[in-house]
């Protein structure tokens, strides 16, 4: 081996460091070379040209006839191979993918280089060379398949085993998803081989344009061992680059609510929330030198207002008053045990402070005894997003790409929340975002055989929230006299109240949070004979920056008292409540990391490859850059501070047996590529979400989350003093913690699967797909208190400490599915894809924080029996998604020539949709109050019965009499044993082309979503102890059109 090389080899291994997500934005081209006889051509000239840029790779054929030729950018190609003796072979039409191993063998006949065989053929459908289980969505897809808010990530859930977010997760409104019976937190974003994701909720930070997009594969099991710290998806997406010829296009959408339909739960006889949108943009590549240079541009803004409505309940006015008459349960006044006359409290044992309070809810609209208040909030979003690409042919072996994207958004939502579009109006918040992404990537060639590619990423990631009620609700604190509230002009507004029977209200945090991603990314490809290497790895750096702010103060009400939450709120005796001593509201947590990989894929045989691989993911705990890191120390009850006494800067300890092995297989029965087995094995390590680390930062000392909880037996807390001091027995600080022993979370996935081409163009694929995950993140109260009688801190294991939420590496979950895949290749003017999972995903203990409402277990000493179905378990799944392109018009079989009236008629229609059915949702049955008097409020009922009714609806999905409200005591109702409906829906649009020349276009679309107005419901109302129990009051969007014009050239 040459001293070059071996330079080289040395060079990969010491950059090859990082905590990797390498992922391949290229296809790699192999075949074999034989002549008639099938004996093996050594020493053939292979030119592989690109179409689009002209660009030309050259490969000669090894001792075994095989070439391979990696890192081809995904399009067309055509393929010439030239031996003296042979007749020149050319195949044209190739279309390679993102991340395809195509295999195109090439047989020689006898004659002179000078006599030609040209054949148009295409790349084959069936994956024949590697065992990965994932699916390619096409630019013909991106672009035409209806999206409404043309979000790409819409499109992932059209592949086996995908799936919509869960209601109300963490990132639903950020375009999540998950697939494979993974969190959506598990998944991982590329563009243009970069990471694109921010590190602290495991979301994509640069959302590129549809326009912007060549093609994006999903990988979801089997991947090979450069796919490192993700164990859902691989969403790989590469954009596009300007070729020869200058092109791009000019397009505007809109949507209106004069032409959607009303949602199931709007009344009639009101008028419609008004609702617009408008997309616009445009793209522009093109050359800037022949064959050698190229550039590609791309810009979409989005303006949008829309007035929503949220059902929810609010105080009755008469309650405000203190006149509960119309209740039959007797209100009693705490002091001396007796009820208050004919339920009407005296405005002399009025609270004056909680009367306050309560005027904050806004007063009933509708004559109902629960949802008595529809209530409308408006919301307006302005975005601009910029991206622009160069890609530059250095010389013969050297290229270069650059990319730099940018996008702003500015938002406000009315109602209270993490994604504001729910619950009561007045407590929204203003949401301006910021994403931006950079890459760069270097491409060598050292020999013929021998290929370098460096990679350098940025990702920016910036989002705000400004609570309104800093404006509108002002220094609330100073207005009702109620001691403790914050009175700092950043915390301005409601406090957090909750009151058992209606919905809660206060304003959001104030937050800003800034994060910044640094990577660098080293792969070299070795190819030598019937083995290709390619070895590599990935240094990465995190910095969050995170304005976090105090929680903001909270009072919980729930009737234990007076009899009633609304009453004791009005009398002034809250059962808890919590606030946080803030001294350092900022945290600057740092996260360096590296990894390694070896991968082999081996030709074993004419008809067997073997993927093998081997991936080191060591890590590097996370800290904060000035020692704001805490934890608790469960031997001595107290604690321990990074940085002080001899302790070290975080809690975490290095995580260095972190080995992946990685092992697939693809075996062509037949020695043809229309046929393929395909299945692996490997181990696979979780991303960690960094809002995890911030269980250890900011907490005690530098901030004092405090709790004080009443007794049970009398009111000793009083809105006069919320947070008395002298009521210190009870005032206690809660700890956010997270374990020392904590570990990366593994999952082993294993598929097998049989790839058949049944027709041309069509292929069906047929896999069984299983997951095991292990050490995965569980949140757990260490300090919960022992069910009895007496006072809460009494019963805890430190009575000094109130809960101790503590993040611990112990849960597992199991999927297994079956993944079946119809689909048709564009020809014809067809192309399809059908797909469908049966799949069942079950967890146990683990943290849901990032796809349920119920975060955490009932009881934090018996994970056990949280064992049950996860949120986002689907048990069946179908879509499907089509092109058609109807047969009249120019270029297609009918109507192509004649009538000019005839071919503006009829001519150039095409149409595209999408349908999706599935099951219902699973999820948890829970009381409000705080029944076993643990101060956790995870309480759950006992199951006494069949849930299930005969014939369900919005109505009544639910039997109220098969739960049991229990006190004192956990109930046995396990975890996710409910489901909800299942949902139908159709998307459809119709498009009309009108040709401007031979290269220009006039594109007219119409696109409805939910075409058929279908119902589709969200889960019922799981709280067991309320009057809403069991019932539906939320649908998905009814039928929803929109317009577009696109003009391309």
């Amino acid at each position: 081996m040459s001293r070059k090389v071996i330079s080289s080899l040395i060079l990969v291994l010491f950059l090859s460091i990082v905590f990797a997500r390498a992922q391949n934005i290229t296809a790699t081209l192999v075949g074999t070379l034989k002549d008639e006889t099938g004996a093996v051509l050594p020493g053939v000239d292979i030119n592989i040209v690109h179409i689009r840029t002209n660009r030309s790779y050259q490969v000669l054929s090894d001792e075994a006839g095989a070439y391979r030729l990696p890192l081809l950018p995904p399009g067309e190609y055509s393929i010439t191979a030239q031996l003296a003796g042979f007749r020149t072979e050319v195949r044209s039409g190739i279309v390679l993918q993102v991340d395809q191993v195509a295999r195109v063998d090439l047989t020689l006949s006898v004659g002179t280089t000078t006599d030609r065989i040209v054949v148009t053929a295409d790349a084959p459908l069936v994956s024949s060379e590697t065992a990965t289980v994932g699916n390619v969505i096409d630019s013909r897809k991106v672009v035409d398949l209806p999206l409404n808010g043309r979000e790409f990530q819409q499109l992932v859930v059209l592949v086996p085993g995908g799936a919509p977010p869960v209601a109300g997760s963490n990132n639903v409104f950020r375009g999540g998803f998950n697939v494979a019976g993974s969190h959506e937190a598990f998944n991982s974003f590329t563009l243009d081989g970069v990471d694109n994701q921010s590190a602290a909720v495991q979301i994509n930070a640069f959302r590129p344009s549809v326009d912007m997009i060549q093609e994006f594969k999903v990988a979801y099991n089997t991947f090979g061992a450069e796919y490192g710290r993700a164990t859902g998806a691989i969403v790989s997406v590469v954009t596009k680059s300007g070729t020869n010829e200058f092109h791009g296009n000019v397009f505007g959408f809109l949507r209106n609510s004069a032409l959607d339909a009303r949602n199931f739960f709007d009344s009639k006889n009101e008028p419609k929330r008004p609702f617009r949108r408008g997309q616009f943009g445009g793209t522009l590549g093109g050359p800037i030198a022949k064959d050698r240079t190229f550039f590609f541009a791309s810009y979409e803004g989005l303006r949008l207002f829309q007035a929503l409505t949220s059902a929810a309940t609010t105080l009755p006015l008469n309650w405000r008053t203190g006149d509960f008459s119309d209740l039959a349960t007797p209100i009693r006044d705490p002091l001396t045990g007796q009820a208050f006359p004919e339920n009407r409290i005296p405005v002399s044992r009025l609270n004056q402070k909680g009367a306050g309070l309560a005027a904050y809810w806004p007063k009933p609209n509708r004559a109902e005894p629960v949802r008595n208040f529809i209530g409308e909030g408006r919301t307006k979003a302005d975005e601009n997003q910029f991206s622009g690409r160069i890609d530059h042919q250095l010389s013969d072996t050297h290229k270069l790409l650059g990319r730099i994207s940018y996008n702003s958004k500015e938002q406000f939502n009315p109602f209270r929340g993490e994604s504001g579009t729910s619950g009561l109006p007045g407590f929204g918040h203003l949401w301006p975002s910021t994403a931006a992404n950079v890459a760069i990537v270097f491409t060598s060639t050292l020999r013929p055989n021998l290929v370098n590619e460096l990679r350098a990423g940025y990702t920016r990631w910036r989002e705000r929230r400004v609570p309104e009620g800093l404006e509108t609700h002002g220094d609330v604190a100073t207005k009702l006299a109620i001691p403790g509230l914050s009175r700092d002009p950043r915390y301005f507004g409601v406090p957090t109240l909750n009151v058992t029977g209606v919905d809660a209200i206060g304003d959001y945090n104030n937050k800003d949070r800034r994060d910044n991603l640094f990577q660098y990314i080293e792969s070299l490809i070795w190819n030598a004979g019937r083995h290709s290497v390619k070895m590599g790895g990935d240094y990465r750096r995190v910095q969050e920056n995170n304005y976090i702010g105090a929680t903001r103060e909270s009072l919980t009400f729930d009737g234990r008292y007076s009899g009633h939450a609304v009453a004791d709120l009005l009398l002034g005796y809250p059962t808890q409540t919590s606030r946080v001593i803030e001294n350092s509201p900022i945290m600057y947590i740092r996260s360096p990391s590296f990894s390694m990989y070896l991968q082999d894929d081996w030709k074993a045989t004419d008809r067997l490859t073997l993927n093998l691989g081997i991936r080191w993911e060591p890590v590097y705990p996370n800290y904060e850059r000035r020692n704001t890191f805490s934890w608790f120390d469960a031997s001595t009850g107290t604690v321990k501070v990074a940085g002080r006494d001899g302790n070290p800067r975080t809690p975490h300890k290095k995580d260095f047996n972190n080995w992946a092995p990685r092992f697939g297989f693809a075996w062509t029965p037949t020695g043809k590529t229309s046929t393929a087995l395909r299945g692996g094995a490997g181990v696979y390590y979780n991303a960690e979400e960094l809002t995890k680390t911030q269980a250890s930062a900011n907490g005690v000392p530098f901030n004092f989350p405090q709790s004080f909880i009443a007794s049970t037996a009398r009111p000793d807390i009083s809105l006069d003093d919320p947070f008395a001091a002298t009521s210190l027995v009870n005032a206690i600080s809660n700890l956010s913690n997270r374990v020392t022993d904590w570990r990366s979370g593994y999952v082993y996935n294993w598929s097998l699967g049989l790839q058949q081409e049944v027709l041309r163009d069509v292929v069906l694929d047929v896999s069984y797909a299983g997951s095991k995950s292990t050490k995965l993140t569980t949140t757990r109260n260490i300090n919960q208190p022992v069910l009895g009688a007496g006072p809460v801190a009494s019963r805890r294991p430190y009575p000094q400490w109130g809960n101790i939420t503590t993040l611990e590496s112990n849960g597992t979950a199991t999927y297994n599915a079956l993944l079946m895949r119809v689909e048709k290749r564009f020809s014809k003017g067809l192309s399809f894809l059908s797909s469908y999972t049966w799949g069942h995903a079950i967890e146990i203990g683990t943290d849901r924080g990032s796809d349920a409402v119920d975060a955490g277990p009932q009881d934090s000493y018996n994970l056990r029996v949280e064992k049950g179905n996860t949120e986002f378990d689907i048990r069946h799944r179908y879509t499907l998604s089509y092109v058609y392109q109807l047969p009249w018009g120019k270029g297609r079989p009918f109507f192509n020539s004649g009538n000019s009236v005839l071919q503006a008629l009829f001519g150039e229609w095409d149409f595209s949709g999408i349908a999706a059915f599935q099951s219902g949702r699973y999820f948890t049955p829970r009381l409000a109050a705080d029944n076993s008097s643990t101060a956790q409020r995870r309480d759950r009922p006992n199951l006494i019965g069949d849930w299930r009714l005969p014939h369900p609806d919005p109505a009544q999905w639910i039997n109220p009499a098969a739960f049991q409200v229990v006190r004192g005591q956990y109930g046995n109702a396990g975890h996710n044993i409910l489901y909800g409906p299942g949902s139908a829906n159709f998307d459809m649009s119709l498009m009309k082309n009108v040709p401007l020349s031979e290269r220009g276009n006039i594109q007219f679309r119409a696109e409805l979503f939910n075409i058929f107005n279908h119902p589709n419901f969200y889960i019922p109302d799981r709280t067991v102890d309320s009057a809403q129990f069991g019932k539906v009051f939320t649908a998905y969007a009814s039928r929803q059109i929109q317009f577009g014009l696109k003009v391309s050239y």
